[in-house]
This record gives structure tokens, sequence and C-alpha cells, in this order.
């Protein structure tokens, strides 16, 4: 979810949203996480590299692979991205 108006996160919002994420993933406990978009992107890969360069290949954080992905609505603004996300998430899912 984006906040209002679309605008791209403040840090002070991804601060106090970093230990909720944290707290939920450890209580999840995926072996796979699929970080949607750019922000999410850049915030679990500590990375300024751009979503497309990164979408689709696996990473290793913390002893969890990490699939980027386009986010969603990125692929209903530019139907381009549809096979990209779809080949996003069977990467994936293969990687589980």
């Amino acid at each position: 979810m984006r906040p209002p108006e679309n605008r791209d996160p403040y840090v002070a919002e991804i601060e106090a949203w970093w230990p909720v994420l944290e707290a939920e993933i450890e209580r999840v406990d995926p072996t796979v996480l699929v970080p949607l978009g750019s922000f999410a992107t850049d915030e679990l890969l500590d990375t300024d590299e751009t979503i497309t360069a990164l979408h689709g290949r696996t990473f290793e954080r913390e002893g969890r692979t990490v699939v980027p992905s386009f986010h969603p609505a990125a692929a209903l603004y530019d139907r381009s991205k549809v096979d990209a996300l779809e080949s996003d998430l069977s990467a994936a899912f293969d990687a589980i």
C-alpha cells in the first residue's frame, strides 16, 4: 500500500514500518521473500539498483531467499510488465 496521494514513503515512515516487518518475517518464518516494487526491494536488499535491474533474480538475506518482483500495479499500468511479473513469481515458487 502506498502513502496518501501515491507519494514515495518518507524515511520516518520506512523506519517506523521496519520493526513491524521484521517481527512479521520472524513470526511467519518464510523461506522465500518476494518484495513487490522498488521501495520494498530497496529496503530488504539495502540497494540502490532499480527493480528493473533486480527483478526475477535470487538473493540471500539472513538465511532467506529474496526474489524481487515488479509490483502488480506496475503491470496494470504497463502491460509489457505482465510476462516479467509472471516470470518473477515463477522464480519465487521455484526457489521454494
